[in-house]
């Protein structure tokens, strides 16, 4: 396999890949040489283990959770959450000759717990060090700047360190990054301060120099049925100022402020939430395969739920409220077609789940993190799909517009990435 062979004379590596390619298989065997560290996000734990009980890649590998009664510290290989690891010691870790960071994304602010105690004891024990992410750069290239930077500390030159461009997280903005504006804010002392802000990608040339020795990118050709998006205007007699001035209303007389980007993107997802569900009843009853519906809202899962339940069709829920447990279960019921329609909160169901058994996902609303959707269409699209795969997203309001744009501009940059070359 490639990308172990990529491994065997490395210290620290970025491992790129998309989502459905294989991802946590190619981290298990990873871990084949010593004692491994296996950090995931928290929804993904249940996964990791099952995936090495069915590839029985891992002898001697459990799953760590501090929060059950008399938890030992771990001894052998083991999985465990980003909160989990905070709870581990050096001294717990000493052992472990190998890091293992899934959707390492999760590391992207210098400034969080979960990023400073990883950072506290891999600099300490200077273990190898593998990230795996299908989408490393979630909102921006500055996503780049603390995961690489970890890479960087367990190597011996720190190339990174000692370039200019690294020095920090703003001279990181500066030199990849183009000012788009500075604005002016006033700080609780009452001191006025000018805060530069960045968007797009620049010097790309000089940022793969940099960062391409780190990294392993490959397109793995898995030979999957082709995937097709569209968007489709729901109510697309009125035109999207008439939609947004009823939002507005709306937004007032709930007494909320109409200009709040928040609390339009949520008013226009649930103004939509009945026409989501009789979108997905119709493609349900024109296709021989059940449809996932996506939606950042709990309260447009709850009406669509009720408006298809009323048309007799089988449904589950996979949302926050949803136990860790469960999650699995629904998802492999879901693949055994016991159930028409599968409703999931994009935040909760976007990453570690197969749900094959359906082609088609629809969209009520988007992310504004362009990778989140990605990933969620990806759930029907991997390994073991075989007929091609349709995405709807439902645009109503010109916020959809907004949104859409957006999402399209950091897909954009994304695409660069994946390349690992300049469009420059």
């Amino acid at each position: 396999m490639e990308a172990v062979t990529y491994s065997n004379d490395k210290r620290a590596a970025l491992y790129y890949l998309k989502p459905g390619t294989g991802k946590t298989l190619i981290g298990l065997t990873l871990g084949g040489q010593g004692k491994t560290a296996f950090i995931v996000p928290a929804s993904l734990t249940a996964n990791w283990v099952t995936e090495n009980e069915k590839f029985g890649v891992l002898k001697n590998f459990s799953w760590w959770n501090p929060s059950k009664k008399l938890a030992e510290k771990p001894t052998e290989s083991f999985v465990c959450s980003y909160d989990a690891f905070q709870k581990l010691t050096v001294a717990d870790l000493k052992e472990f000759k190998t890091f293992v960071f899934d959707e390492s994304h999760k590391l992207k602010s210098t400034e969080s717990k979960r990023t400073k105690a990883v950072f506290s004891i891999v600099s300490r024990l200077k273990p190898k060090v593998f990230m795996l992410s299908g989408t490393p750069f979630t909102t921006s290239i500055s996503d780049a700047y603390s995961q690489y930077l970890l890479l960087d500390s367990v190597t011996r030159d720190k190339p990174l360190k000692n370039a200019d461009e690294f020095y920090s997280l703003s001279s990181f903005k500066e030199h990849f990054m183009k000012l788009v504006n500075i604005r002016e804010v006033q700080t609780k002392t009452g001191k006025r301060v000018k805060i530069p802000e960045y968007a797009g990608f620049i010097n790309q040339d000089r940022f793969f120099e940099l960062t391409n020795p780190y990294t392993f990118r490959k397109e793995i050709e898995l030979n999957l049925p082709q995937l097709n998006h569209q968007i489709i205007r729901v109510e697309a007699e009125k035109v999207p100022r008439e939609v947004d001035n009823q939002l507005e209303e709306l937004a007032v007389s709930l007494g909320k402020d109409p200009t709040n980007f928040q609390t339009s993107r949520k008013l226009s997802a649930v103004a939509k939430a009945k026409v989501f569900a009789e979108f997905l009843a119709d493609y349900r009853e024109s296709s021989d395969n059940p449809v996932v519906g996506f939606s950042c809202f709990p309260d447009v899962l709850v009406v669509a739920k009720n408006v298809l339940e009323k048309m007799k069709l089988k449904v589950a829920v996979l949302n926050a409220d949803t136990s860790m447990s469960n999650r699995g279960k629904i998802a492999g019921e879901f693949q055994e077609g016991k159930f028409d329609i599968l409703l999931c909160s994009l935040l909760v169901a976007r990453e570690g789940f197969t749900l094959t058994k359906a082609n088609t996902v629809i969209f009520n609303d988007i992310s504004p993190v362009a990778s989140d959707n990605e990933q969620a269409s990806k759930r029907i699209h991997r390994i073991g799909q075989i007929k091609d795969c349709r995405v709807i997203y439902l645009a109503r309001s010109r916020i959809d517009a907004r949104l859409t744009e957006l999402c399209t501009q950091k897909r954009d940059v994304m695409q660069v990435l994946d390349k690992g070359v300049s469009d420059e």
